[in-house]
């Protein structure tokens, strides 16, 4: 039953992307259902519109699914296992439709489904694990960061989806150690979340190792200094001030190192900046990061289009990036706009010699320039 490894290949694609996957699998059938069953250039137009709109929607209810989430949390208190349940339950349908057609026994068909629910539990448990651990990680309040994440996982669920349709036994084998290599990164995961905390000597509270005081009781903490990706380093911090812009430029709070929320910590019921002379230094401190990355834009320039790819990837990741994480929506939404329209300017000049160099570079000054004005204007705007 060669349709049964198709749906076994497709399984921790539900588990991931689900939408993105349902959408890829009808795609495929209505293009070679309108091929006669081969690859012609209307069944290619439909197969390439199908991706395209699907990843659109998928990639617009990503950047809504937090705000949604919230939104029910507080209204209804619906529990994150319904969007588990609904993954398994599209695998269910996608395997009941699939392999309807298949001329096997009613009891090997059962069997099938059995399978197929099975793993994508399984799946879908290690992947909301990891995701629940992984949102509590410095690094994933990064802006750019979920981005990044959700690209990767556009190319690798579009190519997965095409492999088990053309080569299911491959599939499926990649979906074993798929399987083995979804709970490694689990556990590593939690090792790496849990190996940042420590427990508060008064009230016992998970309390981060860059914290300078618990969230819960206030007591002072012994803070260790920011390193690499966020993680705790065995030093003491020696200058508060500094540790205090490091975290405030990683967003998140320089009291107990939670992630922020805009510019307000949600554990600690405070603002990220004490008053303006720190946040003046807080710019200060940013601008200074940009200028120390401006070589890195500037030798990124000299590779077209990857090299601005990129560029913006260390430009989000560093602390010169810092800003974005600070802007409201608007803010956010006018910097995009920006970007878009600068991007086509950067198309058509970034061919040329010289010239070409430089505008990655412009490109990211302009853009961090907008963003920093953004800033200032939106935390005036909350202060007043």
């Amino acid at each position: 039953m060669p349709t049964i490894l198709v749906v076994i290949g497709l399984v921790p694609f539900f588990a991931g992307r689900t939408l993105l996957t349902s959408g890829l699998v009808i795609s495929w059938y209505l293009a070679f259902d309108a091929g006669n069953g081969g690859l012609n250039f209307r069944s290619a137009l439909i197969l390439t519109l199908g991706v395209a709109v699907t990843a659109g929607i998928d990639y617009g209810l990503t950047k809504l699914k937090p705000w949604a989430r919230e939104l029910l949390t507080a209204t209804l208190t619906i529990p994150k296992e319904l969007e588990d349940k609904f993954k398994v339950f599209a695998a269910l349908m996608c395997a009941t439709a699939l392999i309807s057609n298949e001329n096997g026994s009613r009891l090997q068909l059962i069997g099938a489904l059995v399978i197929v629910g099975g793993l994508s539990w399984l799946f879908t448990k290690l992947r909301s694990n990891a995701d629940a651990i992984f949102e509590t990680l410095p690094v994933a309040q990064l802006p750019g960061v979920g981005s990044a994440i959700f690209l990767v996982e556009l190319v690798s669920t579009i190519a997965g989806v095409a492999l088990a349709f053309l080569a299911p036994v491959v599939s499926v084998v990649l979906m074993v150690f798929a399987l083995i290599g979804l709970a490694l990164v689990a556990a590593a995961l939690r090792r790496f979340r849990d190996g940042a905390r420590e427990a508060c000597v008064s009230c016992g509270a998970s309390v981060h190792q860059c914290a300078g005081a618990c969230p819960k009781c206030g007591t002072a903490h012994a803070a260790h200094c920011v390193g690499v990706l966020g993680r705790p380093t065995k030093a003491l911090v020696q200058d508060e001030s500094r540790h205090r812009l490091v975290l405030l430029a990683g967003h998140r709070c320089p009291r107990c190192a939670d992630g922020l929320r805009g510019s307000h910590c949600p554990a600690c019921k405070l603002d990220a900046f004490r008053d303006d002379a720190e946040f003046t230094a807080f710019v200060r401190y940013v601008d200074t990061r940009f200028a120390v990355m401006t070589p890195v834009f500037v030798a990124l320039g000299f590779m077209p289009v990857l090299g601005l790819a990129l560029a913006l990837v260390a430009y989000r990741l560093s602390s010169a990036g810092a800003f974005a994480g600070y802007a409201d929506w608007r803010g956010k939404l006018g910097v995009r706009v920006l970007r878009g329209a600068m991007l086509v300017g950067l198309a058509l000049v970034q061919p040329v010699p010289l010239i070409g160099v430089a505008a990655t570079w412009a490109y990211l000054t302009l853009s961090h320039v907008w963003t920093r004005a953004t800033v200032k204007r939106t935390l005036v705007d909350v202060d007043a």
